[in-house]
């Protein structure tokens, strides 16, 4: 199914001859998510890749305007080969990448057919995969061992409907066979809820913190806000809430084997949870 154009037109985000122009001023895996459509929408008008992403006026929460997505990612530019390598020709019937998806739907959708995309513009680059081993070994967090709780509360409820606390719990009991718990939450409520409900939770203390008003302190919690989605995706299991941080989990793991998302839309009395491998 093809992107809709409202809700491009929506974040603001448009395409400018051969470069790809993001205007976005919002959380970090927000700015991501509108970069990503755009880099889509560019694809399907133009039937090619784009390789110069400008960013100046995006992600400015986090960075200074001058600087690109190399602050986190590889820059594309470096990876012409695998561009160059990739589809020529990109349409539904033959690179799915044009199928629906939105940060606050059902992650439905085949997440695979993205990897390209995820893996030409948004690959971390090696200062960000030296901070997500670093945290692994300051955390003793073994992944394959280890189940990903992520919990959105705060103003996430402008957009979609309250998450129960007991139901996450609940699930991490049903899901959890012996693994340990690495939590991350912005509301340190449910956090130490987790902490006494389970024997084994683990929580990247760095991320604690919110709403810095420092540029340099904001960047340095976009980085461990990064690396912290990179490990989830490395995990055995996540059970997660519905929104961008969840959707970047998701694009990073690659595949739906034991993921578990909770959606409650507005329009919707009640929410449940989606196995997405069973979709």
């Amino acid at each position: 199914m093809h992107l809709k154009m409202s809700r491009i037109a929506a974040k603001k985000a448009v395409c400018n001859g051969s470069d790809v122009q993001i205007h976005h001023y919002s959380g970090f895996f927000s700015c991501c998510s509108v970069t990503l459509r755009s880099i889509i929408e560019f694809i399907k008008s133009n039937d090619v890749a784009p390789i110069i992403i400008d960013v100046n006026d995006a992600f400015n929460e986090y960075k200074k305007a001058s600087q690109s997505l190399s602050v986190w990612f590889v820059d594309p530019k470096h990876s012409i080969g695998a561009i160059i390598k990739g589809p020529n020709t990109f349409t539904p019937s033959s690179h799915d990448i044009f199928q629906h998806w939105f940060e606050n739907d059902p992650y439905v959708f085949d997440v695979n057919a993205f990897q390209f995309i995820i893996n030409t513009y948004f690959k971390p680059n090696s200062s960000m995969i030296e901070l997500k081993n670093q945290i692994k070994v300051k955390y003793g967090i073994n992944p394959s061992q280890t189940l990903f709780l992520y919990y959105r509360g705060t103003d996430k409820v402008v957009e979609m409907s309250h998450t129960p606390v007991d139901i996450m719990i609940e699930k991490c009991r049903e899901v959890n066979n012996d693994l340990s718990i690495l939590v991350q939450s912005d509301e340190p409520t449910f956090v130490e809820r987790v902490r006494n409900e389970f024997p084994d939770v683990k929580q990247i203390e760095e991320l604690e913190a919110r709403g810095h008003e420092d540029l340099e302190e904001r960047h340095i919690h976009s980085r461990y806000l990064l690396a912290s989605a990179l490990i989830a995706s490395e995990c055995n299991s996540i059970v997660m809430t519905t929104g961008n941080v969840s959707l970047w989990m998701f694009l990073y793991r690659g595949h739906n084997k034991n993921v578990y998302q909770y959606h409650h839309a507005h329009n919707k009395e009640i929410g449940d949870f989606l196995r997405l491998e069973d979709s």
